[in-house]
């Protein structure tokens, strides 16, 4: 698979000049592509996740998420500090959208500057650029770091902080070919001093300190910078040796930059934080309620030794990546497998015209380019294998699906090739017909992210809709409260994101579709008091009490609550009873049974 990669010299200065003006072309495709895709989050009134919390709670917080304390508990201070910066702008839900919008900018940005490192850097076409930037950004977790207002910070400024790094760094790449003629005359002396020099050099050092503040921003997606070496050894048009010394720096770089990372977390900056708060440090105490705790009980700064656990996350998230673009009911990770196989064999059937056999320089260079995909792979998934708290989902898993996608893309391109080639066609027709794959391939990738967004959009519009019947019913009865009771079960930590999930009538969702209903905004109320204020009514005009499943109170009905005499479940403790007399002390109250009729593609609850 990586000796099928072209191997022509470095373009010269003229030819570098011109992939640089076909990277506008390939830019232009990108954004078009981008701009469709994520059109449903900007052109429609919606929230997920923490949004109706950033809204509410904002004033209270002022710059600062209303975790903040946690997020620098954990090593995410730049996160902490910037996490509520576009919210700043937004009044009413309304406003998200412009948010949204400026999220799509910093995509682009980002996919202006992977492009550009493709081709200018990297040496890779401008059409190979493409299509790895939208493989790249039309997976579903970019769907939550577009839509979803805090994730700004830790989803786009993380990234984008490593590509700038990356391009920063990759203005040394000249002076890493000295390294090949010291290895190649065997004077392994000299390769500690020159590699002294070269960390000494002003693009590295620049670069390493940039690279670390994106890993203080979000370490998931800080990786993505992975990509880059992978794409030198699967895209780039350079000769092997080139590509290779450039993919064995790029890895060696966040190697070792990972590594300082862990330290200096380690042994400087938390125990300065723990002078001040225990959050993040496992204590469930340092938190304002049980809920809370158990919310974040996944998101502890303590390291994972358990083998079993290790292997067992693996192999899960190696399923959820290989699923590329789709979400989990399609199970496309056999085909990713079947694919990649395929094409590892192709590439082991394949040799120099006339002998067979390859060149000694293209062998060592596949024998690299497998060992640099490897360590990339391991290195992506080190957030979620290394994490005591670790867990699988779209948004941990950034980097690792990212990589299989480009992967994929060169693998079904190589069997394409390949085959073409055993039909009669010449390299010419083969390279057309793969670049042609990799378009459809894209294609599909594309088709995924528009129904994953229309999802998301759809069910939040819904689900808003909703609890605006829900208020306006307790605006209409004067009432003081609104109890939720809400039939289902917790689901420990990371309960409210199950996966995979269904609508109501089974059709396949994005687990992160589920809003407020999915996070804690209901324990704050922040959903009703937005909707209160954009009714006209004070914001903290109503109480909102929820129970979950049989908690706090088993077998909990309205009847009980809004009956002219208190009634009381059977076999019910002290405790129940004077909740369930505390609850209608709140009279006149609103109570509902909650029920995901919302939860429904095919419904639109705003008519």
């Amino acid at each position: 698979m990586i000796s099928s990669a072209r191997s022509t010299g470095p373009p010269s200065g003229s030819s570098a000049q011109f992939h640089r003006d076909r990277a506008g072309w390939a830019f232009l495709v990108f954004a078009v592509a981008i701009a469709l895709a994520y059109s449903p989050a900007v052109l429609n009134v919606f929230s997920v996740l923490s949004d109706f919390d950033a809204l509410a709670l904002k004033s209270e917080h002022f710059f600062f998420h209303n975790e903040a304390v946690h997020l620098v508990s954990i090593a995410r201070p730049i996160t902490a500090l910037l996490s509520n910066l576009p919210v700043l702008f937004v009044q009413a839900p309304e406003d998200f959208r412009w948010f949204r919008l400026f999220s799509l900018l910093t995509v682009g940005v980002l996919g202006w500057l992977m492009i550009r490192t493709c081709t200018a850097r990297l040496h890779t076409s401008a059409w190979d650029a493409a299509m790895v930037a939208l493989a790249t950004f039309l997976g579903l977790a970019f769907i939550y770091a577009v839509v979803e207002s805090t994730a700004w910070a830790p989803h786009l400024l993380a990234p984008l902080l490593a590509f700038v790094g990356y391009s920063v760094l990759s203005r040394s790449n000249m002076r890493m070919l000295s390294f090949p003629g010291y290895v190649a005359q065997r004077d392994y002396r000299a390769l500690p001093g020159q590699l002294m020099a070269y960390c000494l050099v002003r693009p590295v050092w620049i670069a390493c300190l940039i690279y670390q503040c994106a890993l203080y921003t979000y370490p998931p997606h800080a990786l993505l910078v992975v990509l880059f070496p992978a794409i030198a050894v699967l895209f780039s048009r350079a000769p092997p040796t080139y590509r290779s010394v450039i993919a064995v720096r790029d890895v060696l770089f966040i190697g070792a930059n990972l590594v300082f990372f862990s330290l200096s977390t380690a042994l400087i900056y938390l125990p300065i934080v723990r002078l001040f708060t225990a959050k993040g440090s496992g204590s469930a105490g340092a938190y304002k309620s049980e809920y809370v705790a158990n919310l974040y009980a996944g998101h502890q700064f303590a390291y994972n030794t358990d083998v079993l656990a290790i292997a067992r996350r693996f192999g899960h998230l190696l399923t959820v990546s290989a699923d590329l673009w789709f979400l989990p009911q399609t199970n496309t990770h056999i085909v990713t497998a079947i694919v990649i196989a395929l094409a590892a064999l192709v590439t082991c059937l394949k040799g120099r015209p006339g002998t067979g056999r390859r060149p000694l320089p293209e062998v060592r260079s596949g024998i690299v380019a497998v060992l640099v995909l490897v360590i990339c792979l391991v290195l992506t998934a080190l957030p979620i294998l290394a994490s005591a708290g670790g867990f699988v989902a779209y948004r941990t898993s950034v980097a690792t699906t990212a990589l299989i996608a480009v992967i994929f893309v060169f693998a079904m391109r190589t069997n394409i090739e390949w085959l073409c080639e055993r039909l009669g066609g010449s390299p010419v027709v083969a390279a057309r017909a793969g670049a042609i794959t990799m378009a459809f391939v894209v294609g599909a990738a594309f088709a995924a992210n528009v129904y994953a967004n229309y999802a998301v959009m759809k069910l939040g519009r819904n689900e808003y809709a909703y609890f605006i019947r829900i208020v306006r019913q307790t605006v209409d009865s004067k009432s003081k409260a609104i109890i939720l009771i809400d039939p289902r079960p917790w689901g420990g930590a990371q309960g409210y994101n199950p996966w995979p999930v269904f609508d109501e009538k089974g059709r396949a969702v994005p687990p992160f579709e589920l809003a407020c209903f999915s996070s804690f905004c209901m324990q704050t109320g922040a959903i009703v008091r937005v909707i209160a204020r954009a009714l006209g009514r004070p914001d903290k005009a109503y109480e909102l009490v929820l129970t979950r499943g049989d908690e706090p109170i088993p077998g909990l009905t309205c009847e009980m609550l809004e009956g002219p005499a208190a009634s009381y479940p059977a076999s019910t403790s002290r405790q129940a009873i004077q909740l369930v007399d505390r609850y209608r002390s709140l009279a006149p109250l609103t109570c509902v049974t909650a029920n995901m009729g919302w939860h429904d593609l095919g419904l639109d609850l705003r008519h």
